[in-house]
């Protein structure tokens, strides 16, 4: 609880630092929130929300145990397994070249969506609010979730999920 209190507080200084920096600069700001589930983008452009998509992109949509036999793969995980060439179900061993083609495929799609490309027919299927229809310049990226404890190389510890490998 005082984890999560901590990381609420470190959220709501930067949400407000970053609205008063793009409010009074007139920037875009680009924040990209990759959790367990889902990915959820919101985009500010001189102050105002013109993009808020979510996606089905997260680390536990394939989840494993100490010993890396697959405990739980949701119909995502099964989605980017089959991209990559695996054929993964619970209580089947995961490896980590595995998982990295897995992140590759997500981050491949997290990369297409971050660069404001028209979503393919196949993509939309991962959207689960509106794909974003703005198109303009992003000024400032910025992640958070909890895989961006990885991207920020806060995070050194598995906690037997994609979250390293994204």
């Amino acid at each position: 609880y005082k984890r999560q209190t901590y990381y609420l507080g470190k959220i709501l200084k930067l949400f407000v630092v970053s609205w008063m920096f793009i409010y009074n600069i007139g920037v875009n700001v680009m924040n990209v929130d990759i959790g367990g589930g889902t990915t959820k983008i919101a985009i500010c452009a001189k102050g105002k929300i013109v993009g808020l998509p979510a996606v089905d992109i997260g680390a536990r949509v394939i989840a494993f145990d100490k010993n890396k036999v697959i405990t739980k793969i949701e119909e995502t995980g099964h989605f980017f397994a089959q991209e990559a060439g695996l054929n993964l179900s619970s209580g089947t061993a995961i490896t980590t070249t595995d998982c990295e083609k897995i992140a590759e495929c997500m981050a491949s799609r997290l990369e297409e969506i971050i660069a404001l490309r028209v979503p393919s027919s196949q993509d939309e299927s991962l959207y689960r609010l509106k794909p974003i229809d703005w198109r303009g310049e992003i000024d400032a990226l910025t992640f958070s979730g909890g895989v961006s404890e990885f991207i920020y190389d806060y995070e050194k510890r598995s906690f037997g999920d994609l979250g390293p490998f994204l």
